[in-house]
């Protein structure tokens, strides 16, 4: 799958298609409410590693799944 076939697959639900939190899945989430992957609390404070970490391992303390349970390595790297 490419980049964004997976991000809208396994991401958009949550974090909506444009990454700003407001996924169709939104109101189905305990909070805190899905992360706003756009502005720059995340992109500027977070390195790749640490991303990649959250991504793979998932966010203690949120609804945010370990995505290395359902995605392949590959698929994690395009994500």
């Amino acid at each position: 799958m490419r980049g964004q076939e997976v991000y809208n697959k396994s991401c958009g639900g949550c974090h909506g298609v444009d990454g700003r939190g407001y996924g169709r899945q939104r109101e189905k989430i305990p909070p805190p409410p899905p992360a706003d992957l756009v502005t720059p609390n995340v992109s500027t404070f977070l390195s790749d590693a640490a991303q990649m970490h959250v991504i793979r391992e998932g966010s203690p303390g949120t609804a945010m799944p370990p995505m290395a349970r359902s995605l392949s390595e590959e698929n994690l790297l395009a994500a």
